[in-house]
């Protein structure tokens, strides 16, 4: 089946900009559910949705700021599923920037990261090994950097389960490309983060699309 251009572009719109935040068990992701079955259906694609539990994190509110220039200035954040909260107290560290893409090349992590707010630059550790030991350099937050993406609008992201299962987690939030590189420039020297409101949801619904042939499914 062709790809259609404006199809795709209409879609891509509707979801990001129309439904928006989309995390698993949360409304928007249901709303984006709904709105690709009609999708298929519409184009007569056998479609229906399936129904399985997550866990979801329910954050109420989330803050953070750099201290440069002699003053603190706030920034947008988003917290990373699977990580903690800290009970909406500030987190208050020195600011170190490490590069995930030779970082990890030092022998030594603890001695640049130990007590530190991180700026991570990159943000899927592909290595379990890595991620292990960035938690065990004891960074009290991270400020994962996805740089793939070079806009100003923090994005909604989570640790994988089998690395927080495994090697544990500390306080992680996503930070746009655009304001790192302009607390960099600024030769920011701390951070400080709360987030208020983490409610850990466990077993709610997800639903997801399932396809299958090319004609529309007949329900019985």
């Amino acid at each position: 089946m062709a790809v259609d251009p404006e199809n795709r572009s209409r879609n891509l719109e509707y979801l990001t900009e129309a439904i928006g935040v989309r995390l698993a068990g949360m409304s928007g992701e249901a709303a984006a559910a709904d709105y690709l079955l009609k999708e298929f259906e519409a184009m007569g694609i056998s479609a229906w949705l399936e129904e399985f539990p997550v866990t979801t994190w329910d954050v109420q509110s989330q803050e953070l700021q750099f201290y440069h220039g002699g003053d603190w200035h706030a920034v947008g954040c988003s917290l990373f599923a699977k990580t903690p909260g800290k009970e909406g107290e500030w987190v208050d560290a020195p600011l170190v920037f490490f590069e995930g893409a030779t970082g990890y090349q030092r022998e030594d992590l603890s001695s640049l990261l130990a007590d530190k707010i991180v700026i991570h630059l990159g943000c899927h550790i592909e290595a379990q090994e890595n991620y292990r030991r960035l938690i065990e350099a004891n960074p009290v937050g991270l400020l994962m950097v996805d740089d793939r993406f070079t806009g100003a609008e923090p994005l909604a992201d989570a640790i994988f389960p089998t690395y927080a299962a495994n090697c544990g987690t500390v306080p992680t939030l996503n930070l746009a490309f655009q304001e790192a590189w302009s607390c960099q420039e600024k030769k920011a020297s701390r951070a400080r983060f709360r987030v208020v409101g983490v409610h850990v949801l466990p077993d709610q619904p997800m639903w997801w699309p399932s396809c299958r042939g090319a004609t529309r499914r007949q329900e019985s």
